[in-house]
């Protein structure tokens, strides 16, 4: 398993830079008008920075369970239609409000206080039109291709396969880069199939926590400095990087996913 130890520093750190990765994250699909990609981005920054402040308070508070998050933000996008038709005209800035003030309903004051100095402006979302139900299910299609998610999972896991295989004649050829690029493509196929496995098994049927884990996953890979130019010391140091913004039990079964290249 391709997981790494960090200390209540480290975490921390992580935290607080996942969040400002996810806000950036957030702002940039705001500019495309993508209303639902920028607050599921959004909420995800809210999230890490809330893991932050209750770390740096409370050593341990912060490994509460990412189920329960992954569900809250099913539920935050099930009732976006809802919202949208009691506060109409609604923007995504208030739909982010709106989840923040519940978010925060059972802290205390001093806690809310720590919580909203971490969290960044969001007026930017509020060019946006507050996604309604229907908008949320034409995300969804668009994100598993028309597919079910089943389905889709398959078919990821089927492109990972073959990506392999090609890659792995491409290296018998003596062309390690190409069969690198190949790896990673076939990498990349399985870990976006996980990450809607994964979704659905929390309940986060609205494949929030797609969007936040594949844009912390792409920061991450484009923050390496370069990879090793042997094809199994650079299949391993993506797949490392993979797995460090996940939890020891997911970067386990998303590890049993991948093809062996030992």
């Amino acid at each position: 398993m391709l997981t790494t130890v960090r200390s209540a520093e480290e975490f921390y750190g992580r935290c607080m830079a996942d969040a400002h990765i996810l806000d950036e994250a957030a702002r940039r699909r705001a500019e495309r008008n993508d209303a639902v990609g920028a607050l599921a981005s959004a909420w995800g920054s809210d999230i890490y920075a809330v893991q932050g402040v209750l770390w740096e308070r409370v050593m341990g508070a912060a490994g509460a369970s990412w189920r329960q998050v992954y569900r809250a933000s099913g539920a935050l996008f099930s009732g976006l239609g809802a919202l949208a038709v009691e506060t109409e005209p609604s923007n995504g800035a208030d739909v982010l409000s709106t989840a923040r003030t519940q978010l925060l309903a059972d802290c205390d004051e001093v806690l809310r206080t720590s919580i909203r100095s971490a969290w960044t402006d969001t007026s930017y979302l509020s060019g946006l039109k507050a996604p309604r139900a229907t908008d949320v299910a034409e995300s969804i299609e668009a994100r598993l291709e028309g597919h079910s998610g089943q389905t889709f999972i398959a078919r990821r896991r089927a492109q990972a396969s073959d990506f392999m295989d090609e890659a792995f004649t491409t290296r018998v050829r003596g062309d390690t880069v190409q069969a690198l690029s190949l790896a990673y493509d076939a990498d990349f196929a399985s870990f976006e199939g996980y990450l809607v496995e994964s979704a659905i098994a929390a309940g986060d049927h609205a494949l929030a926590s797609v969007y936040i884990r594949w844009d912390l996953a792409t920061a991450a890979i484009l923050a390496l400095p370069g990879i090793p130019d042997t094809f199994v010391a650079g299949v391993r140091a993506v797949r490392r990087t993979l797995c460090e913004g996940l939890s020891d039990a997911d970067a386990a079964r998303f590890s049993a996913t991948l093809i062996s290249v030992a």
